[in-house]
């Protein structure tokens, strides 16, 4: 069963025309929404969908959940500024898209939203965890009890998903044996964003080479400043990689490039941070004081 996550858990009203328009077949714009195009449809959370539920030949997009976050999440496309995580506390808006048709024909559409979009989740096992974080309680999904099972409900290699401008979600999906399934993310107006600081990986080295088969650790330094003070950083907060790994010990302060300002070194067991070979860059996320902090620096993957 899923669980309310805070009593300041609210979920977004969808307007009584975009539930209309789901039966006349017209598009209409509920909360978040700039426009759609294509096959795209706006509707209310419904019921179910289910492994079971058939939704040809549109493509559905409904809103689940805003708010921070009580639970951290790793998105599996993201805007280039972005970290692959989403930390606790981060307050988002998410949306879920369902397409289960028969036909396997291409389906396309646009979908234009309010907010900056942060990025999307579309693989089966974080769709899964994440059905509890951020779905709507009254809505059966797959990796729930009678919904039919959580397999292939992602987006396979003929499916793609694009980000054309900040705002804008692309969508070509086919879908036959299983639903196409995907969370978007998007980011509320009143969220300022992390601070973004300097992080140095492998420090001394500028190709920051990572053997992804080592059981070994990777050095990842947070570089200090005359505006940040490397000591407010809380190391317990840390996550770093794709599936944010947590640091092996508390860190120690060290001076890495030599501008006479404190460094925090820490190092990052690398099969917890699941780098894979495609990667040319891994990102730090974590809280520094009474803010959010991120990082990026780029990588070399053998």
């Amino acid at each position: 069963m899923k669980s309310l996550l805070s009593s300041g858990r609210r979920h977004i009203v969808v307007s009584i025309t975009a539930i209309l328009a789901t039966i006349i077949g017209t598009t209409a714009v509920f909360a978040g929404v700039s426009s759609t195009t294509g096959a795209i449809v706006e509707i209310a959370p419904p019921p179910s969908v289910a492994q079971s539920v058939t939704n040809s030949p549109d493509i559905w997009v409904f809103p689940e959940f805003t708010g921070p976050l009580a639970t951290r999440i790793v998105m599996d496309k993201r805007k280039a500024s972005l970290t692959y995580g989403l930390s606790v506390g981060t307050p988002v808006t998410s949306y879920f898209i369902h397409l289960r048709d028969h036909s396997g024909a291409p389906i396309t559409g646009d979908i234009v939203f309010d907010e900056p979009v942060l990025g999307v989740v579309h693989i089966t096992r974080r769709l899964n965890s994440s059905d509890a974080i951020v779905g709507v309680p009254s809505t059966l999904y797959p990796s729930e009890p009678g919904g039919g099972g959580s397999y292939l409900r992602g987006l396979e290699r003929s499916d793609s998903v694009t980000f054309p401008d900040n705002y804008t979600v692309r969508l070509s999906l086919r879908s036959s044996t299983a639903a196409d399934q995907i969370r978007v993310f998007t980011e509320p107006a009143a969220f300022a964003g992390p601070i973004e600081v300097d992080v140095d990986i492998k420090p001394g080295s500028d190709k920051n080479p990572v053997n992804t088969k080592s059981k070994g650790v990777i050095p990842v330094a947070i570089l200090g400043s005359d505006d940040f003070d490397v000591a407010d950083v809380d190391v317990e907060s840390l996550a770093f990689g794709p599936d944010g790994a947590a640091p092996a010990h508390s860190g120690h302060i060290e001076d890495v490039n030599d501008d006479g300002i404190g460094d925090l070194v820490l190092h990052f067991p690398i099969q917890d941070t699941c780098i894979a070979s495609n990667d040319t860059e891994a990102c730090l996320t974590g809280t520094a004081g009474d803010d959010d902090i991120e990082g990026c620096d780029t990588v070399s993957v053998k």
